[in-house]
């Protein structure tokens, strides 16, 4: 454990009670914590899992709901001016995409979105576990009524599906479908 000292004039949401004898940093204030302590991409990687559908507290990937999001991370940030950090904590949000599913979308992500001098490509951001209704011609391909894409950029109309292990049962064929489905929507959407 380690105790910090910060100025006293705090957003109210910045410790959370947790009804157990003790309190808590809110996911905004730890972010913002981290940065004092963090690189610049570790810190963006550590916004990525606070605002993903994964877990690695407890040393192994788990799905979860998402702790917080880039807009309640930038409303924070915005908001503890003098706070050790919260310079760096603004510029990583730049950089910070909501919903990653794991801890390689992540990099893969970072990978392609940050700028060069951070060891990115410097391409726009994608959507990241985007919902895809499946229509017109590719609805006879699956019985799904939708796909979600791993990135996805709308302007281009372009998916990049990850393909790493699965994370549901039987989902080898669901990754072929959701592919062929997916090839199916943008080509009938152009």
């Amino acid at each position: 454990m380690i105790a910090h000292r910060v100025k006293p004039n705090l957003p109210q949401n910045a410790i959370l009670d947790t009804m157990n004898g003790f309190c808590v940093c809110s996911p905004e204030f730890t972010f913002v914590q981290a940065a004092a302590i963090c690189e610049l991409p570790k810190l963006i990687e550590i916004g990525y899992e606070l605002c993903g559908t994964y877990d690695l507290s407890e040393g192994r990937y788990r799905e979860c709901a998402p702790l917080t999001t880039v807009e309640r991370l930038t409303a924070f940030a915005g908001a503890v001016d003098g706070v050790h950090g919260v310079r760096k904590a603004r510029r990583a949000l730049r950089y910070v995409a909501e919903r990653s599913a794991s801890p390689r979308e992540t990099v893969l992500t970072m990978l392609l979105c940050l700028p060069y001098g951070l060891g990115g490509y410097g391409i726009e951001m994608p959507l990241l576990n985007h919902r895809v209704d499946v229509v017109g011609d590719a609805r006879k391909m699956t019985s799904k009524k939708y796909c979600v894409c791993d990135l996805f950029w709308p302007k281009a109309n372009l998916v990049i599906e990850y393909g790493g292990r699965s994370r549901t049962p039987g989902s080898s064929a669901y990754r072929k479908i959701r592919c062929a489905a997916t090839r199916w929507w943008r080509w009938g959407t152009r």
